[in-house]
């Protein structure tokens, strides 16, 4: 929901993701999709605080590094897409603010570019 983030890291076979960053503090990440959220809260290993979306096709969506502060869903919860879940952040494995956003179908991590629009 940001105007001026900016991706700095693409899909890889080292890198299961994209990342997005924005120097504006108060970013709001936005779902991408509707689906039911299957986890809100801080993971070990590395990705901080994460919120996991599951679709009705198989499909995860995993939005990774949000602020502690700024979790704005809840396990269990059905949202659509456009819904703000968090605050973009730097928690677990970070060196700066930006989401590190993973999409898997069927249990594969897939390059998210193939499904969403990065201007």
């Amino acid at each position: 929901s940001c105007s001026g983030y900016i991706l700095v890291r693409g899909f890889t076979s080292l890198h299961d993701g994209i990342d997005l960053a924005s120097g504006n503090e108060n970013c709001k990440v936005l779902s991408v999709t509707s689906g039911l959220v299957t986890q809100a809260g801080w993971v070990n290993g590395g990705e901080g605080f994460q919120v996991t979306v599951k679709t009705n096709q198989n499909t995860e969506l995993i939005y990774s590094h949000l602020a502690g502060s700024g979790l704005f869903v809840t396990e269990g919860q059905k949202i659509s897409e456009g819904t703000p879940i968090g605050i973009m952040g730097s928690t677990g494995r970070s060196v700066s603010r930006h989401l590190h956003l993973t999409i898997k179908e069927n249990g594969k991590e897939v390059d998210p570019l193939k499904y969403i629009n990065i201007k």
